[in-house]
């Protein structure tokens, strides 16, 4: 079990701001820093900093999130498994809507075929939303498409599609294009919170300069080369290939 002042650094770093942190714990403002401050002792560091009036996490504010969210998610899955019968597995992921409906469906059908003791809970959304389901422990791994923070997350890539851009028929290009970066002067669209960036904020859609691929990964939120997978189905990272 985590210690109380743990779960008040983690409500900080969602809400960025001490009043909403003491809200929601439902304690006072001046508790929720005298748990900060007990924690910046205990480690020897600052954990925020305050830019104006913004509140931001400094380096090992980031190290701190990172490892004591991970711990906590694992506290979650751990009491699950515990209250749940030893013969009965449930797994939550996430899937893009692109991903829900034309790649996953054939190869989640197949597993549960063969594994009828498992229920699974899909949720769907685009990447942002699922890299906060992801982070918060509400589901064990996601399968995205684009953008994501490589240091975060340790990934394994699932598959990779044409990535096919469309416009007017009548549209005249400034040059013509031969590959995506051809295209970076022009105007281009995509619904808010895909995980395509522009290549000037996003080292993992630099993947496409010169491919035309959309690469789809399967991530969890787990230390890379960790000692264990978010995942608890045994076999399901090979079931689910194409």
């Amino acid at each position: 079990m985590l210690n109380f002042r743990i779960d008040t650094f983690l409500c900080v770093c969602r809400n960025m701001n001490f009043t909403h942190a003491a809200e929601e714990l439902n304690i006072t403002q001046p508790a929720v820093s005298q748990h900060i401050h007990y924690l910046e002792k205990e480690y020897g560091t600052k954990l925020f900093l305050q830019n104006g009036k913004k509140l931001e996490l400094t380096e090992s504010g980031k190290i701190l999130f990172r490892k004591m969210n991970q711990m906590k998610n694992d506290e979650e899955r751990l009491k699950r498994e515990l209250s749940s019968s030893a013969s009965y597995r449930k797994v939550s992921f996430g899937v893009t809507m692109t991903i829900g409906e034309y790649v996953i469906s054939g190869p989640v059908s197949h597993y549960i075929q063969g594994h009828p003791d498992t229920d699974f809970v899909i949720h769907f959304g685009n990447t942002a939303e699922l890299l906060r389901d992801l982070r918060d422990g509400v589901i064990d791994f996601a399968l995205v498409e684009g953008y994501y923070p490589e240091d975060v997350y340790e990934t394994i890539l699932y598959r990779s599609e044409k990535f096919i851009p469309v416009c007017a028929s009548s549209h005249t290009f400034r040059t013509k294009p031969e590959k995506l970066s051809d295209l970076f002067s022009e105007r281009l669209l995509t619904y808010k919170g895909t995980g395509f960036r522009h290549p000037e904020h996003s080292r993992t859609v630099s993947c496409c300069r010169k491919s035309w691929n959309r690469q789809f990964f399967a991530l969890h939120s787990g230390r890379k080369h960790a000692h264990h997978h978010t995942v608890s189905v045994p076999g399901l990272r090979n079931q689910l290939s194409v």
